[in-house]
């Protein structure tokens, strides 16, 4: 099976499958965009405006060019991958249920399933399982040390109530340090470097065990150890699975899981469906992203970041279910406007013109933007109306009027931004105590 890595693995670089799983279609290939800027026919009135020198952050363009984001296609939309990966779930369902009975196969295949990026497919069978695992103490005695981090890890995970102390048969005579003998076992080390990000505050002993695993795999470098090992261990050594994205992970590891000896096929073409369905989603939401973008007449400034895309894959980090896409189309445009605000005031706007567009914000009053340079004018109106927009969708849809909050939210957000100005122009430095108070906002960011 071929892939591509052209462009963004979430936004448009499927996954490829044997013939048996998918219509003889052509695949899409997608090719690094140019960096180009999107030029808009749109155009605001004339205004002759006084000469102001204006900082610049030399922001990079962005790599993203708008006119490729509205060309991407996938064919996942259509229903009939949809109907064959319904058909997989029940399928590896089944699976899950048989498989309980055999602790370590239960485990790894959780294990696979979540890293897969399957988990929310199979909540209710994991609870299932884990609740038997956590209820079953015995266990743990007659575990190796891979199965018992494993264990550890997943139980930890996903809120069970598990002591350090389980590891406490590994450790040496002395009850303070773990076996030497431990650093023969390098997936049982990996296992258990794993599960030390997943300890609490306090538990020096787990603090103690990243450090000894960590230092141990290191030195692993130029081993004999199998080359799939040897992947994953660099790979956790880089990131740890604790601290990575889900959806990126789940891609990575695909052509790993691929490559296994107990690989099982079934599981390993839901993976890649499922992700290539989700693609499309994420493909679907950006360019409708990219429409709003365009709109807004923004794309032709230059002193500000434009990093839709990046947002977008905040927002679906946060949350990535297909399901949840009215979130994420709410949440970039939202973090999207902030970015732009926030390099008004840092980079753009002089003192006088940004306690005025503060003033202009707190009353919520665009009449009283007159005096504003043209730019300015237009990112106080993109904000303005990007709100109310937002606001009435929630109102209509939801019953709920959450304007008053959003002006509220805004008015305060860009108070904070003016109390740094103030301090850059006039060469104050603040009390950390100063900063803190008024970064809880202006980092801190809206919430709304």
């Amino acid at each position: 099976m071929a892939l591509q890595l052209n462009a963004s693995p979430l936004i448009c670089s499927p996954i490829y499958f044997s013939p048996r799983l998918v219509p003889n279609k052509p695949m899409i290939k997608m090719y690094r965009p140019k960096n180009v800027v999107y030029n808009s026919t749109k155009t605001i009135g004339p205004v002759v405006e006084e000469t102001v020198v204006r900082r610049s952050a030399n922001w990079k363009p962005n790599f993203w060019d708008l006119d490729n984001l509205m060309s991407l296609t996938s064919e996942y939309k259509e229903d009939i991958y949809k109907q064959k990966a319904d058909e997989l779930q029940e399928k590896i369902r089944q699976e899950l249920n048989d498989s309980v009975g055999s602790p370590v196969g239960n485990l790894d295949f959780i294990d696979v399933v979540q890293r897969l990026g399957l988990g929310d497919y199979y909540k209710e069978e994991i609870k299932r399982a884990l609740d038997n695992e956590f209820i079953n103490n015995n266990q743990w005695s007659d575990d190796d040390l891979y199965t018992s981090s494993l264990r550890f890890r997943l139980l930890r995970q996903h809120g069970y109530d598990v002591s350090q102390d389980v590891f406490n048969k590994f450790k040496d005579e002395k009850g303070a340090a773990l076996k030497m003998c431990l650093c023969d076992d390098v997936k049982g080390m990996l296992s258990l470097y794993e599960a030390s990000y997943l300890g609490l505050e306090g538990e020096d002993f787990m603090d103690e065990v990243k450090v000894f695993t960590t230092k141990h795999l290191k030195a692993l470098k130029g081993s004999i150890i199998s080359p799939t090992l040897a992947k994953k261990v660099y790979h956790s050594l880089e990131v740890p699975l604790h601290w990575r994205t889900s959806k990126l992970e789940a891609r990575w590891y695909i052509d790993i899981y691929e490559g296994e000896d107990n690989m099982v096929p079934m599981l390993l073409d839901l993976a890649k469906l499922n992700y290539n369905i989700d693609q499309a989603t994420y493909t679907s939401e950006i360019q409708n992203l990219a429409r709003w973008w365009i709109d807004l007449d923004l794309h032709g400034m230059d002193f500000f970041r434009n990093r839709i895309l990046e947002h977008l894959f905040w927002s679906l980090e946060m949350i990535p279910g297909r399901q949840y896409g009215r979130f994420r189309e709410g949440l970039t445009p939202l973090t999207s406007l902030i970015t732009v605000i926030d390099d008004v005031y840092d980079i753009y706007g002089t003192l006088e013109e940004l306690e005025l567009f503060t003033n202009v914000v707190d009353r919520w009053d665009a009449s009283a933007m007159q005096s504003l340079p043209q730019n300015m004018k237009i990112c106080l109106m993109a904000m303005l109306n990007s709100t109310n927009e937002i606001g009435y969708k929630i109102l209509k849809e939801d019953g709920y009027d959450v304007i008053p909050h959003q002006k509220k939210a805004w008015a305060d957000l860009c108070k904070a931004y003016l109390i740094e100005a103030k301090w850059f122009y006039t060469g104050y430095t603040p009390t950390l105590k100063e900063y803190l108070e008024n970064a809880v906002v202006s980092i801190g960011a809206l919430s709304c």
